[in-house]
């Protein structure tokens, strides 16, 4: 029996024909929604539970804009059950702010930051959480990360007279200056950048605790600002960052990440481009062995690109996401919603899309931009959620697409019995066994946030150090088959 259950898997494999990359008809008008005068997006996430936000501005009368949070389903349909119709408005006394970075806490508020460097704490409902900062507003903040203890940690861009500087905070989980335990006393470190015009484009954290803040200063190139600290706000003397590496003086970092412990860059220079860094640094050769690539998805060598998110699944392979035109300089008409995958040794992986790329035409021939891309919970869809063209003065319309990615599917948690996984105690308080040796463990929190890594083979691993709750336990078992359980830490 068992070699029959073996084999008519084994057939299943060869017969399921991947379609990654393809638009999923069964979502919206062949695979795409939007949405008219919804207004500019900046930033999108992704719940468990298969709904997502996004964040940005909208115009309610002349110049004069209101931060824009909305909720949607699964199904693309707007929740009704959050603010009006789906979505929240605020204005926070500026008239030209919107909401810029979004993330979520423990308890399931909603962290935002706006663009012009305010920190904002909602409730699950997008009511305004007065108990946080001064009645619901902490300064400063451009983009945002939650560390697994709580504390919330920023990076912003501030001006003297003479030049813009880059400032780095950590706050505590109710949106005070966290002074006494980062860059004491003032809670905050101050980098001059040397020129008036600075870009924070994202921080994050590596496995060791030590923080990585990405940005970089427009002059008559583009200078990358990347700065490694550690925990308590001081300088990490070991990391060098060279400004040409994988980008060149005229590219533009766009988005960042850190998985698996290396620093993930992607941007445009004359292409979509990607770079993978060591926590010192140095570009991580093993990747694409020059430790970038740079892809041309214009069709045409005289097209423009611009890479402005970027998304991991669950086996490694990274998808840079953005928009594409196949002639002319400019961007803003018959641009298209574009996405890349990349092996995880950088390569282009060629069973996505059309030899590894895609490109898809949303509503008509106007401007596409502004793309962020949500992997589903079980990675076998792929949404890329972006603004076109305008309906009317100021109010750009929203579009989501979405795609296949069918490669997941009977791929995790194969069902056959062969030597099925048992984890155990579960609950547990403290060390959680398992039945075989396992490798590249990851634990995600019940928001979706990493929590735990381990590349090494083990048969056991301590997760005492994380909170109560339900967890997500994704790994690859010793026949190399993507697994996922669920496990409870008490």
């Amino acid at each position: 029996m068992k070699t029959i259950y073996t084999f008519i898997f084994f057939l299943a494999q060869i017969f399921v024909t991947a379609q990654d990359g393809v638009l999923d008809t069964s979502f919206g008008n062949s695979g795409i929604k939007t949405f008219a005068n919804l207004g500019q997006i900046y930033d999108a996430k992704m719940l468990p539970n298969g709904q997502f936000f996004i964040v940005g501005k909208t115009f309610t009368s002349g110049e004069n804009a209101s931060c824009l949070i909305a909720k949607f389903n699964s199904d693309g349909t707007l929740d009704s059950s959050f603010g009006t119709g789906g979505k929240v408005l605020s204005t926070y006394g500026d008239q030209d702010e919107g909401y810029n970075k979004i993330t979520f806490t423990s308890d399931n508020n909603i962290i935002l930051s706006t663009t012009l460097g305010k920190l904002i704490r909602m409730t699950s409902n997008g009511n305004l959480d007065t108990s946080f900062g001064n009645q619901g507003i902490a300064n400063f903040a451009h983009t945002v990360k939650i560390l697994p203890n709580g504390k919330i940690i920023t990076n912003v861009r501030t001006y003297t007279p003479a030049n813009a500087l880059t400032k780095i905070y950590q706050f505590t989980n109710n949106g005070i200056l966290d002074n006494a335990n980062f860059a004491s006393p003032n809670g905050y470190i101050s980098i001059d950048s040397q020129y008036q015009n600075v870009a924070c484009i994202g921080i994050d954290t590596f496995s060791d605790g030590k923080i990585i803040s990405v940005g970089e200063v427009q002059a008559a190139s583009y200078f990358k600002r990347i700065y490694k600290l550690n925990p308590d706000g001081s300088t990490d003397a070991g990391f060098t960052y060279n400004n040409n590496n994988g980008f060149g003086n005229a590219g533009n970092i766009r988005t960042m990440l850190v998985y698996q412990n290396k620093l993930y860059l992607g941007g445009r220079y004359t292409s979509f481009n990607i770079a993978r860094h060591n926590p010192d640094g140095s570009l991580d050769t093993s990747f694409n062995t020059t430790g970038y690539n740079a892809t041309n998805v214009t069709e045409t060598v005289q097209g423009v690109s611009d890479a402005q998110s970027m998304a991991v699944q669950s086996d490694g392979k990274i998808i840079l996401a953005g928009c594409s035109k196949t002639t002319s300089s400019s961007l803003d008409y018959n641009s298209k919603f574009t996405m890349v995958r990349y092996n995880t040794n950088g390569t282009i992986d060629t069973t996505f899309g059309a030899t590894g790329i895609t490109r898809t035409l949303v509503n008509g021939n106007m401007f596409a931009g502004n793309c962020m891309i949500l992997l589903t919970p079980s990675n076998n869809k792929i949404l890329i959620i972006g603004n076109t063209n305008y309906s009317t003065s100021n109010k750009q319309d929203l579009a989501i697409a979405q795609y296949k990615n069918d490669s997941f599917l009977g791929s995790v948690d194969a069902t056959f019995p062969k030597k099925n996984l048992i984890l155990y105690p579960n609950p547990t308080a403290s060390n959680l066994y398992f039945s075989q040796e396992l490798s590249n463990i990851t634990i995600y929190d019940a928001i979706g946030r990493k929590v735990f890594y381990q590349h090494e083979k083990t048969k056991q691993i301590n997760i005492e150090k994380l909170p109560k709750g339900n967890y997500l336990l994704q790994t690859m078992d010793s026949e190399n088959r993507k697994i996922s359980k669920k496990i409870i830490k008490n």
